[in-house]
């Protein structure tokens, strides 16, 4: 019974220890990046994003569906796109009915342990490469994808492409560099960029503003004795964070190439990082937003012009730190933003990230596609200018990887004639985005002669083409940027 009892003991030991060393091999060994074969006569396009970035697939996905919607004989099977497991490689498998040729887009997941460096290596030693690389949905990712894909020479094929989603800064800093280079120049002659520009965005935003008459910035001091005063701009940055300088030099250049340098054009705020809580402003906003109100002038008529180049959080706490010392300031001050405050956040989410009751300032944003083109399948109140850009960049794709009327691009070199060749999104020797049909956004809140500020605020998009006149898009009733009742509103009997 003892030497039972004992083998009993030892086995029960030894499972534990091989379950153990199962775990540890499962979690602590890093599992590296394992990238699919293409079967033959197959091509592959590579989507590069993190774990965390499922919502954003989705609305890639849904946007080839909506690009193939009035194209019957383009199959698109999507039933591997959306997997249970986690480690498992989503893909999306594109295809002309009756035609030989498949195109494979597939999401590598990025990790700690399989960081884009580790996938480009481990892309670049199986045969074939993949034709592109879409990625950059910020500026400091699509850098360091450059330049991962730039410090890879060597692949068992040409060097693939490097398609650029919602990257939007003109110039940036690589590790290393001492002078700022085009985000294009990167990698450069293999880079194209889907999404505007910050020097684009800006142009379209600072036009809007000053064909605007009830936006457009009047009064300030006159520079001369006797002469018409100059309007007032004060630009704002966080130094923390490269696409907010990058965007605010943009607006500067456009306010003064506008007026032809007739302009009070402030010194910068600089805040010195955007780490900070839901709506209360850190030390440095909160210094920066005292500086602006000692500066502005709030007589009658005067509206001075606040360049406000960053994402919704530090905007919002930038802001309300305005505002909560001067709640009418929004009487004599227009914000503008590029394409980091988004139209989700104004009207879907509108009640919860961006209060007109707490946030009463007129605000012009840019948006790279139309945010209300609202279908049967993209319903409101979700924004679709992300999945109508994606729906574009496919269309792109389709043209040029697997044309109807023509063969399947047999490398990436074929696939860049093919890309300078297209007009669907035409791109610049840089490989920037040309002008084409600009969106903005105008957030308008409502403010009474005694001081009261409307629950609801009238909310327009407008569109100009190729830089032509602004029309405002038209819609199927008032739009309004929601708020939910306050307490006291209801207990008053007022109606938002």
């Amino acid at each position: 019974m003892r030497w039972r009892n004992l083998l009993i003991g030892c086995a029960i030991v030894a499972a534990g220890v091989l379950t153990a060393f199962a775990l540890i091999e499962r979690y602590q060994t890093p599992a590296g990046p394992r990238v699919l074969p293409v079967p033959a006569g197959d091509r592959e396009i590579a989507w590069f994003n993190t774990t965390t970035a499922g919502q954003s697939w989705e609305r890639f996905v849904t946007g080839m569906h909506h690009a193939a919607r009035n194209t019957p004989n383009l199959q698109i099977d999507d039933s591997l796109a959306f997997q249970e497991r986690t480690t498992a490689v989503p893909e999306v498998v594109v295809s002309w009915k009756d035609r030989p040729g498949r195109l494979r887009i597939r999401w590598y997941k990025q990790t700690n342990e399989s960081n884009a460096g580790q996938w480009i290596n481990a892309l670049a030693e199986r045969e074939p490469p993949p034709l592109a690389i879409i990625g950059g949905g910020s500026s400091d990712r699509a850098r360091d994808l450059a330049r991962d894909l730039n410090e890879r020479t060597q692949w068992r094929g040409p060097r693939p492409l490097f398609f650029i989603t919602t990257a939007t800064a003109n110039d940036v800093i690589v590790e290393g560099d001492r002078q700022p280079r085009k985000l294009t120049q990167v990698y450069p002659g293999r880079s194209f960029r889907f999404s505007f520009n910050n020097e684009q965005m800006a142009r379209a935003v600072i036009d809007f503003v000053w064909h605007t008459p009830e936006l457009r910035p009047v009064g300030g001091m006159p520079m001369v004795k006797g002469e018409a005063a100059n309007p007032v701009v004060f630009p704002v940055y966080w130094r923390d964070d490269p696409y907010s300088e990058d965007l605010e030099s943009k607006f500067w250049n456009a306010v003064t190439q506008t007026t032809q340098g007739r302009c009070d054009l402030r010194p910068a705020i600089q805040i010195d990082y955007s780490v900070g809580s839901f709506d209360r402003a850190n030390a440095s906003e909160a210094s920066g937003a005292r500086t602006l109100l000692e500066e502005i002038d709030t007589e009658k008529d005067q509206r001075a012009l606040l360049i406000l180049p960053t994402s919704t959080a530090p905007a919002r706490r930038f802001l309300r730190s305005i505002v909560s010392e001067s709640p009418t300031v929004g009487r004599h001050l227009v914000a503008v933003n590029g394409d980091a405050i988004g139209f989700n956040d104004v009207f879907r989410d509108g009640s919860m990230l961006w209060n007109v009751r707490d946030l009463p300032v007129p605000l012009v944003f840019f948006a790279h596609q139309n945010p209300i083109g609202w279908t049967d399948t993209l319903k409101p109140p979700a924004a679709t200018d992300e999945v109508l850009l994606f729906a574009r960049m496919f269309e792109v794709i389709v043209q040029t990887v697997l044309p109807i009327d023509g063969d399947l691009a047999a490398d990436a070199d074929v696939l860049f004639e093919r890309m300078r060749a297209q007009r669907i999104i035409p791109f610049d020797g840089d490989g920037n985005r040309k002008d084409g049909d600009e969106y903005v956004v105008y957030l308008r809140p409502i403010i009474s002669d005694a001081g009261r500020i409307s629950p609801r605020a009238p909310l327009q998009v407008w569109r100009r083409s190729r830089g032509k006149n602004w029309h405002e898009v038209d819609t199927t009733g008032t739009l309004e940027a929601p708020y939910p009742m306050r307490a006291a509103d209801r207990r008053a009997g007022i109606d938002p």
